[in-house]
């Protein structure tokens, strides 16, 4: 008797141990199709040309047997969106999935934007949105850049320094510009071209040798900074004409001089 009584204490410790357990997440349901929802990121950037945008969610516990509509809202943080845009939107979440996307198209507003995703509810009760400890993410925030550049432009490399005017000393040459993480920073494969060395030094290197591959950053004033392998200067940027307008302190030749570069957008 003191072996069963002993057993069946055992028991009722082990009961009380799981149902300890089965409450940690505080889930409503009770039931296997109960659960939470959750963001599995919380941030991200993306350009205004890419298209769309997929914020992954998931629902970590719970089979999701009938399915559901996830609500969620989208909030400007700062910049300009278009009103009709904002607000709370649902997407269908198919039976038995656990996991998927918020596609979101992105706009082109002539500016940079961040804009806040929040899941709002479910369809299904027993899917809490996160856990009321705050220890799943539900907030997502998303950076958008404005593209505001060409993929190529044409560029033109001289040196009113040294008294060379526009077009004299270069051929015409193309610069390809590929956007960065950060708003308004692009990467440039060249910047005063393939041949302005060699032609200023009279062909003392190979053409192709000290390209100036740079960084460039365009500012809210549409003026620039260029930071290059050879050299760093200046410049401004007329977005209406898609033209740069650089002055680049050469850090080559033993003579101080600036190399003025043009790149017109193709």
């Amino acid at each position: 008797m003191k072996n069963i009584k002993h057993i069946l204490s055992i028991f009722a410790i082990c009961l009380l141990i799981v149902g300890c357990e089965s409450n940690d997440d505080k889930l409503t349901g009770g039931n296997s199709d109960s659960g939470w929802i959750q963001l599995d990121a919380d941030s991200s950037s993306a350009f205004d040309n890419q298209g769309i945008v997929e914020i992954p969610y998931s629902l970590p516990y719970g089979t999701n047997f009938e399915g559901l509509a996830l609500t969620y809202s989208i909030e400007l943080v700062s910049g300009s969106y278009p009103e009709s845009s904002l607000g709370n939107f649902t997407t269908a979440v198919g039976s038995g999935l656990n996991e998927g996307v918020i596609q979101f198209n992105l706009q082109n507003v002539g500016s940079n934007y961040d804009l806040l995703f929040t899941l709002v509810s479910s369809s299904n009760p027993d899917y809490l949105i996160g856990l009321p400890d705050g220890s799943k993410q539900t907030t997502y925030t998303l950076s958008v850049c404005n593209v505001q550049t060409s993929a190529t432009y044409l560029g033109d490399a001289f040196s009113t320094d040294l008294g060379d005017p526009a077009g004299t000393v270069v051929p015409p040459y193309t610069v390809t510009v590929t956007p960065l993480e950060e708003c308004g920073t692009y990467s440039l494969d060249t910047s005063w071209g393939p041949d302005f060395v060699p032609n200023v030094c009279g062909g003392c290197v190979a053409v192709g040798q000290f390209p100036n591959a740079s960084v460039l950053t365009i500012n809210s004033d549409n003026s620039v900074t260029i930071v290059g392998d050879n050299g760093s200067g200046t410049g401004t940027f007329d977005p209406i004409n898609d033209t740069f307008t650089l002055s680049i302190a050469q850090e080559l030749f033993t003579t101080d001089f600036n190399v003025d570069v043009v790149l017109t957008g193709n």
